[in-house]
């Protein structure tokens, strides 16, 4: 149980971190990316669905009053993509960067220790650390959905889907501990592979961390920072526990 507890502190842990100096430019960037990104969504939905009301109204008056009816159900459309979907595409997008945060985070951390960094080479970030963490990003997204379909039968399977929810919110934090802690693990040479056999061996923290982290990506607003903030926690509970 303590290592579950301490896997949820470095979940936490990351909050800090991510405002420290030649830290807190790797949250403003995938922040500034995907806040662009949703506000196109937003802008461009908002004039279709504007569009849309219009033609209704003049095409037939009587309907005028749907518009109270699609604007409620646009603004509900939108909060889910971004309440919900936003960790998915922003984990994506900011992908390439999150290796080069866990390795600020790493260098700060170590010096903060008087740990010397001389063994790890910092790669940049070059076309082939972009290519490299999108594709890293798209094996993991693989791995969750063959997972994922089976889980989701088990809801209505009888008797089995009274356990269900507890076993998919296990899986979630799974899937969160091998989402994050691939940064730091990755930057050190480890492949995907490599990264689950790690995170197996540290089964408890993970899952702890994981848990802690899927927590924060349901809360609105703070879970439009919670990638760099995981990241960041990642990287503290490599150095202490799995390093």
């Amino acid at each position: 149980m303590s290592d579950i507890i301490s896997g949820i502190y470095f979940s936490l842990s990351g909050f800090k971190l991510v405002i420290k100096p030649g830290i807190r430019i790797f949250l403003l960037v995938p922040l500034l990316i995907n806040s662009l990104l949703f506000s196109i969504i937003i802008i461009y939905g908002s004039v279709q669905i504007g569009e849309l009301v219009d033609a209704i109204e003049q095409q037939w008056q009587w309907l005028s009053w749907i518009g109270w009816l699609l604007w409620p159900l646009f603004l509900i459309i939108v909060l889910t993509l971004v309440f919900f979907c936003f960790s998915v595409v922003a984990n994506l997008i900011a992908a390439p960067f999150n290796g080069q945060l866990s390795e600020a985070v790493e260098q700060y951390l170590n010096n903060q220790s008087g740990i010397s960094n001389q063994n790890h080479n910092s790669s940049g970030l070059s076309f082939n650390l972009i290519l490299s963490g999108i594709i890293n990003e798209i094996q993991k997204f693989l791995y969750i959905m063959v997972r994922t379909i089976p889980l989701l039968i088990l809801f209505v399977v009888p008797v089995l889907q009274v356990a269900a929810p507890i076993i998919w919110i296990i899986f979630a934090a799974w899937i969160m501990a091998l989402e994050y802690l691939d940064y730091p693990l990755g930057n050190h040479g480890m492949e995907f592979v490599e990264v689950r056999e790690q995170v197996s061996i540290n089964r408890k923290v993970s899952i702890g961390f994981g848990l802690g982290i899927s927590f924060l990506t349901i809360i609105p607003i703070v879970n439009f920072i919670v990638m760099p903030v995981a990241v960041a926690g990642a990287t503290k509970l490599y150095i202490n526990k799995l390093k």
